[in-house]
């Protein structure tokens, strides 16, 4: 199977690589794992900014962005 490297990117980077089948699937895990990242931070923050990119072969196939800010309203 192919390698991917999935890069986050939350206040520095951080890079894992996974095995996965293809692309549709690599861009799949990307998804569901920024929802997880995008999660923990609504839970732990008032405000965050996160990114991911999954590159193989030196290219990239899948990028996104998560942006929020959230205030108390009196």
């Amino acid at each position: 199977m192919p390698l991917y490297r999935f890069i986050t990117s939350n206040t520095g980077d951080h890079a894992v690589e996974i095995e996965c089948p293809d692309d549709k699937a690599a861009r799949q895990e990307a998804r569901k794992a920024l929802a997880e990242a995008a999660h923990d931070a609504l839970v732990d923050a008032d405000a965050s900014e996160m990114s991911m990119t999954v590159e193989t072969e030196g290219r990239v196939i899948y990028q996104a962005r998560f942006s929020f800010a959230a205030s108390e309203v009196n």
